[in-house]
């Protein structure tokens, strides 16, 4: 069953893309009732929220308000308004799982002392009920994302697989990969450049996500459908590494070089400085790596191999193994960087300088 926006919902309902910003009235919560939203996060997002709410007035209270921040610090923020005041912050939790850019879902579990949320089918945290669960009517959403869907299922729908996602979950090694598994493809690089192991054939498409993006299955496109990306990411650009910087973790960084181009860098950022500064200078035509703490830059590495041009399309794999970051460019490998920093106090990253953007993926 599909309804309009602004409908009641019943349970078993999926509302097909919402649009933002969406309120719209859902059934009493019970609990093991689930409610999941999943959409794309806008390229050059600031924040967006997920309110549950007791009624649509303006000045209702929220029982539950979830707000993913990216601008200054990436934090997911919860609280309540209650009889017209914020209550206190809740900050903690593990690493920021979103990404610019990218699908995402989110889902909340109701449980008699509080909801469980998750993000991506991993359990992020647990809030308690400050306001009666009861009370809750309404759901609303708005900020920088587009909407493909939102259900909710009652307790009786809720199936096991459901509820996997708000266990605790240890962390499991990266799957090793094939050497030379790719003609001209360096020993730990992906088989196909841009695309990990494992991963769906559309890059940034999430498992789970309808087939096509921003659409439910069976849907066909038409006014209201999202096209991934929704558009290319900006320059500069910055976004943190979901689940923290890790052996394994890689960036995909597709783009073009501008007419007249200078450099460009791509910078892994830790609380202290640049753990590593990976810079072609077109203007030399050498890639400058390097570290800064502080204010202090180390010395400078650099490669006589050059894969960049003015006005051509290329492609960046920058992988974390245990003592060093590998660098691929165009499917073939360029460099190594041993760490100077502890790779695990890297904790976002950032693209600056004379190149344009069209697909940034973390794996």
């Amino acid at each position: 069953m599909m309804n309009a926006p602004g409908m009641a919902v019943r349970p078993e309902t999926v509302i097909i893309n919402p649009p933002i910003p969406y309120n719209g009235q859902i059934p009493s919560l019970k609990v093991d009732s689930l409610i999941t939203i999943q959409g794309t996060i806008s390229p050059n997002v600031q924040r967006f929220a997920i309110n549950l709410s007791t009624s649509a007035l303006p000045n209702c209270d929220i029982a539950l308000h979830v707000n993913p921040r990216f601008e200054g610090t990436f934090v997911i923020v919860r609280n309540t308004y209650k009889q017209g005041n914020w209550g206190d912050e809740e900050r903690d939790g593990p690493s920021f799982p979103l990404m610019p850019g990218t699908p995402f879902n989110c889902s909340i579990l109701v449980t008699n002392e509080c909801y469980k949320i998750a993000f991506n089918s991993v359990h992020f945290c647990d809030y308690a009920h400050r306001v009666n669960k009861d009370l809750v009517s309404y759901i609303s959403i708005s900020g920088d994302v587009n909407l493909a869907n939102i259900s909710i299922k009652g307790n009786k729908e809720v199936s096991q697989i459901g509820m996997a996602a708000f266990m605790p979950q240890a962390n499991s090694p990266p799957p090793p990969y094939s050497p030379y598994s790719h003609p001209g493809m360096a020993p730990g690089m992906p088989p196909h450049p841009g695309m990990a192991p494992g991963m769906p054939p559309h890059p940034g498409m999430a498992p789970g996500m309808p087939p096509h993006p921003g659409m439910a299955p069976g849907m066909a496109p038409g006014i209201g459908a999202m096209v991934y990306p929704p558009s290319p990411p900006a320059v500069p650009y910055s976004a943190p590494f979901p689940g923290g910087m890790r052996v394994g973790c890689m960036i995909f960084i597709s783009g073009k070089v501008k007419k007249s181009p200078d450099k460009f860098a791509v910078d892994l950022l830790f609380e202290g400085g640049i753990a590593f500064h990976f810079n072609p200078r077109l203007n030399g035509s050498v890639v400058v790596c390097n570290t800064l703490e502080g204010d202090n830059w180390g010395p400078e590495e650099r490669t006589s191999t050059f894969p960049f041009k003015a006005q051509e399309n290329f492609e960046i794999i920058i992988m974390c193994e245990q003592d060093k970051f590998k660098v691929a460019v165009g499917g073939r490998h360029l460099l190594e960087y041993k760490h100077r920093i502890p790779y695990q106090t890297v904790t976002k990253f950032s693209i600056h300088g004379d190149i344009s953007l069209t697909h940034v993926r973390v794996q």
